[in-house]
């Protein structure tokens, strides 16, 4: 798979997982994740894998942390445990 795929597959994970979950985000972004030292980051190495493998950090944050305003992932439904099992992600 190439590095554009991988990117747009994990950016498409991510956002689905976020609509799956009622449109919100990871929960304890600023906590547990610190999304502004993953952000700056990626702007210190601006590539597209790089930008891919945030996303999987993302991912894999929100099936641990759960969604804000909905709590632990929704593993009962099969497209959102199909996306986390993509990413490697184990349920609890």
């Amino acid at each position: 798979m190439s590095v554009t795929t991988e990117y747009k597959q994990a950016r498409d994970d991510y956002e689905r997982l976020c609509e799956l979950h009622d449109d919100s985000p990871p929960e304890d972004l600023t906590g547990g994740f610190v999304i502004d030292e993953t952000c700056f980051e990626l702007l210190r190495r601006p590539t597209m894998a790089h930008a891919g493998d945030t996303y999987g950090q993302l991912i894999d944050h929100g099936a641990v942390a759960g969604f804000e305003g909905v709590g632990p992932v929704r593993w009962s439904d099969p497209e959102v445990a199909e996306i986390l099992e993509r990413h490697g992600c184990d349920r609890p």
